[in-house]
């Protein structure tokens, strides 16, 4: 892949309520933000956008695709930001296990 396709800057974040290594939670104050390149793509299947009621209003969720380049330490218990939006991490993969792009399966949060 071209890396100038890299061209949107996200943010990898801890959940809110992660807990460290030895079981504590982290404080907001400890959390460190990972601001990377990364391309985005809108995941079009069926099933990857879809809306949903909660009382009296109608929310929709989208699935995006994010590429970055590979690191170690992203786990599911982040979630990703870019701009005002936030994406639930719920899946990782490691393109051709080449150790060179890691692709990112995000479904936004409301």
């Amino acid at each position: 892949m071209n890396p100038g396709k890299l061209n949107k800057r996200i943010k990898i974040l801890p959940k809110v309520g992660a807990v460290d290594s030895d079981g504590y939670a982290i404080e907001e104050s400890e959390l460190t933000t990972k601001s990377i390149w990364s391309k985005i793509e809108t995941v079009e299947s069926k099933g990857a956008s879809y809306e949903f009621e909660e009382g009296n209003s109608t929310h929709s969720r989208n699935t995006n695709k994010f590429t970055i380049r590979f690191r170690t330490g992203v786990t599911k218990e982040m979630v990703i930001l870019f701009g005002e939006r936030k994406f639930e991490i719920v899946s990782l993969i490691n393109e051709n296990e080449e150790n060179k792009f890691l692709i990112i399966v995000g479904v936004s949060i409301e």
